[in-house]
């Protein structure tokens, strides 16, 4: 049975590390959600994307992109967007990536194989971030089973768990057939410098560490592991 598996990222002004990104995935998956618009405390002068993000999803190379407009939505609420897109498209398994990664030395028939396996919700993989010219690996829950049943959780995008549930889910397992790498070099300084000012007050209004700096075992004393 060939489960249907989707890409999903949000995105805004970073048509080029949307491309980096599709180039990488899109021939493996079923479909790729991109999500544009600005955020709601993002400084930018136009809600939408207007560096050419348009075009390049339009354009015949990329047969299974859907591209979804959804502007001035706080973090959550843009990416709870691609988890209706999972509904109306019937997505079996989701892989969350962000524009300014992609992926690499992956074993995508391995992969397929994993998902036959695959019974808990939310699964890890190894995000390799570039910090001082060393590729530091880092597990993420990027892989969401049956996420037509998932949503964010306490308005903060890095809480989730099932509809009609009041608990956290908490991934426990890293799933290796497949990797991703950080790399926000294509963005421009300003683009960066903006990035930057946006997630101070991300942190601000989420109150929340960035989640490297959160361990596993602080993870799952703080939040309710689910068993499928």
């Amino acid at each position: 049975m060939l489960l249907k598996v989707a890409v999903a990222c949000v995105v805004f002004d970073d048509v080029q590390g949307v491309e980096r990104l599709l180039d990488s995935c899109y021939k493996e998956v079923e479909y790729v959600f991109v999500v544009d618009g600005k955020y709601k405390d993002y400084d930018a002068t136009f809600p939408f994307s207007t560096d050419g993000l348009d075009e390049l999803i339009d354009s015949k190379k990329y047969h299974n992109v859907v591209l979804e407009e959804a502007p001035n939505l706080i973090e959550w609420e843009k990416r709870s967007v691609y988890l209706d897109l999972c509904r109306e498209y019937d997505i079996d398994c989701l892989i969350i990536v962000d524009s300014d990664e992609y992926f690499y030395d992956c074993d995508w028939k391995q992969f397929r194989r994993d998902l036959l396996r695959m019974k808990g919700w939310l699964y890890n993989l190894k995000n390799y971030t570039a910090i001082m010219n060393m590729k530091v690996p880092v597990d993420q829950p990027r892989i969401w089973m049956k996420p037509q049943q998932l949503e964010y959780k306490n308005a903060r995008h890095y809480q989730f768990g099932r509809i009609g549930h009041d608990s956290v889910l908490v991934s426990k397992e890293t799933i290796f057939s497949l990797k991703l790498i950080h790399d926000p070099t294509l963005r421009s300084q300003e683009r960066t410098q903006k990035h930057d000012e946006y997630i101070k007050k991300l942190e601000e209004y989420e109150k929340f560490k960035q989640l490297v700096e959160c361990n596993r075992e602080k993870a799952q004393r703080e939040y309710v592991v689910w068993n499928s």
